[in-house]
C-alpha cells in the first residue's frame, strides 16, 4: 500500500504546478497554410506560439532564419525547447534569457522571456522533486525487502 502511494506521487509528474502554455492573442489570423499571422502587437506571441508547435525539422528551420535575422532572442529561445540539435541545457537557456532580460528586450518579448525563465526553472524543480520522490521509493521498496526478510 505504502509503494503504491508513493509510486503513484512520483509518477504522476508535476501537474501540481498547474502550468499551461498561454493562448494566442487575439488579433492573430491563420491562413489556409494553418500559419500564424500578426502584425504589430502579439508578432512575438504569434512566433513563439508556432516554435513551441512546431516540429524538429521546422524549428532548425526557424534557427536558421533566426541566425539570418541576427535576433539573439529568438535564438536564445529556440535554444530553450527540447529536441533541436543546438538545445541548451536548462540552466544555460536561463542564463542566456535571463542575460538578453538585462540587455533590454521589447515589452512582448521581455513577458516571454520571463515566462519561459520561469517555466525552465519550475522543469528543473519538477526534475528535482521527482528524483527525490524516485530516491524515496527506492529506500522504501528497500525496506519492505528487509521486513520480508525477517530482519
Amino acid at each position: 500500500m505504502l509503494i503504491s502511494t508513493v509510486l503513484a506521487s512520483a509518477t504522476s509528474g508535476c501537474a501540481h504546478l498547474n502550468w499551461e502554455p498561454l493562448p494566442p492573442e487575439s488579433g492573430a489570423s491563420v491562413d489556409e497554410s494553418g500559419s500564424a499571422t500578426v502584425t504589430g502587437s502579439g508578432a512575438a506571441l504569434a512566433w513563439w506560439s508556432r516554435a513551441m508547435e512546431a516540429t524538429p525539422a521546422q524549428r532548425e528551420s526557424m534557427l536558421r532564419n533566426a541566425r539570418q535575422d541576427r535576433s539573439q532572442w529568438r535564438i536564445a529561445m529556440l535554444r530553450s525547447l527540447p529536441g533541436g540539435s543546438e538545445e541548451d541545457s536548462p540552466a544555460a537557456s536561463q542564463e542566456a534569457l535571463r542575460a538578453l532580460l538585462k540587455r533590454g528586450l521589447r515589452d512582448e518579448e521581455e513577458a516571454l522571456t520571463r515566462v519561459r525563465v520561469a517555466e525552465l526553472g519550475q522543469a528543473q524543480a519538477c526534475r528535482a522533486e521527482s528524483a527525490e520522490l524516485r530516491g524515496r521509493l527506492s529506500r522504501i521498496i528497500e525496506i519492505e525487502r528487509d521486513m520480508g526478510h525477517g530482519r
